[in-house]
């Protein structure tokens, strides 16, 4: 009997050590992962490059400025996130770009061999401008279907371009990008050249062998504007020029500005700004008209007392009515037209 209870004393101290052992290795595998979650990543770590790629694509792709990284709530932010990422310093992070960029043109280059065998399955588009700067900006984009059918459209180029924007210029880089960038040169006029109704754009796409056909969203504009501009509607330019002198009122005069926005409370109209037209800016004279009708009475109570600026008429607002309900169709099919997610030339009758 003495002896079984030694034994049983003995399997007991056993199981007591080996608890007090397990104890000890989980204490030390504690200990060692809150050591190691304090010690930051080393840089030529897998983790750390990971990080920085990703880092390097957020600011590339959403256009951020190198001066985040500055930001000590940025670094903050990051901490809570990852305490052992180390954000690397502006001019770290910059000097990836060159490698970046090379491993994302490769890749792309590879894309593009994959889907377009003989240039039947690629499309492009380019177009010119010019900074406020001065400067001659010419961009290319091309767009393509996977094997499942999903569009994709990816930019090729957008650089500089010197010199005038003629016919001839713009064929000799149109030529040069699709060298570069490994795609197929246009034969026997099967890549589509998709541009503006410029004829410089034009001619510039049957120099360099596209077969070219013009975006339709600038037709409807060009519409627009050959009819803003007829003498024989009445009127017609007179309102538009009254309507961005009302708006242009409201928008260089913070005072102005908040007087509209209180009159709109106590009208009960949406609190919204006005909106200007410009040039470049497909349907902006719908986008003032509607925003103005939207708001006839707030802004008619605020330019009661205001003698630097005329309000329109009763009449005019009538015709800014009808104007803006004449424009709708057209914006509704720019909209239909400018979209990325499905192909629209099918939608266009011949």
């Amino acid at each position: 009997m003495y002896a079984a209870f030694e034994v049983e004393r003995a399997e007991s101290d056993a199981a007591k050590t080996s608890k007090r052992i397990k104890r000890e290795d989980v204490s030390q595998q504690t200990i060692q992962m809150v050591l190691a979650s304090r010690n930051p990543y080393e840089k030529t770590s897998r983790k750390a490059k990971e990080l920085d790629n990703l880092l390097l694509s957020l600011i590339c792709k959403e256009g951020l400025a190198f001066n985040l990284l500055d930001s000590l709530h940025f670094r903050d932010f990051v901490a809570a996130l990852d305490p052992r990422y180390q954000v690397p310093s502006r001019t770290l992070l910059s000097r990836t770009i060159p490698d970046a960029y090379t491993k994302c043109k490769t890749a792309l280059i590879e894309e593009f061999k994959k889907y377009s065998t003989a240039g039947e399955y690629i499309s492009l588009t380019t177009d010119t401008w010019t900074s406020t700067n001065n400067e001659s900006f010419m961009s290319l984009t091309g767009h393509y279907l996977t094997e499942n059918f999903v569009p994709h459209n990816t930019c090729i180029m957008v650089r500089n371009v010197p010199g005038s924007h003629t016919a001839e210029n713009i064929a000799k880089e149109l030529t040069e990008a699709l060298a570069e960038w490994s795609l197929p040169l246009p034969s026997h006029q099967t890549v589509f050249m998709i541009t503006d109704n410029g004829r410089n754009m034009v001619n510039a796409a049957q120099l360099a062998n596209f077969r070219w056909k013009p975006c339709f969203a600038h037709t409807p504009q060009l519409v627009i504007e050959d009819g803003l501009k007829d003498s024989s509607v009445s009127g017609l330019k007179t309102i538009l020029s009254k309507c961005r002198s009302i708006v242009g009122h409201f928008k260089h005069s913070s005072l102005a500005t908040g007087k509209l926005i209180t009159v709109q409370e106590q009208l009960g109209l949406p609190v919204h700004r006005l909106k200007q037209d410009v040039a470049t800016q497909w349907n902006s004279q719908f986008g003032m008209l509607e925003r103005l009708v939207e708001q006839k009475d707030a802004v008619t109570l605020c330019l009661a007392s205001v003698e630097t600026v005329n309000n329109i008429t009763a009449r005019e607002w009538v015709i800014a009515s009808e104007l803006k309900d004449v424009l709708q169709p057209f914006y509704d099919i720019t909209l239909m037209m400018c979209s990325e997610k499905y192909a629209t030339m099918s939608m266009v009758l011949k």
